[in-house]
């Protein structure tokens, strides 16, 4: 259940997406939009995987892009791999797995 826009909320989003400097990308039939956290992208979605991923490259500082896309592309080569051999059996956790540990 998403938690209703404050009027402040509002104008703050409908200024920032009328701002001519941004770009804000959406999955056209999801309407998912990377920036807001109280959506998720539609499991097997193109568009809402592309907007993820870029809201999410987007917010690496510039200086570390670089190393981050080649960090993504070899786990994108590993992973075609694997399923090339029948051996990709990646399955994500539907909710995060949390275990604190004392010493």
């Amino acid at each position: 259940m998403t938690t209703p826009f404050t009027e402040k909320e509002k104008r703050d989003y409908v200024e920032q997406a009328l701002d001519p400097n941004k770009v804000v990308l959406v999955c056209s039939q999801h309407r998912y939009a990377g920036g807001d956290p109280s959506q998720r992208p539609t499991p097997g979605c193109y568009e809402c995987n592309y907007v993820w991923l870029t809201y999410h490259f987007a917010k690496i500082p510039p200086h570390q892009r670089a190393e981050k896309l080649e960090e993504m592309t070899r786990a994108i080569v590993d992973a075609c791999a694997l399923e090339d051999r029948g051996k990709f059996d990646f399955q994500p956790f539907e909710h995060p797995q949390v275990k604190i540990e004392h010493e």
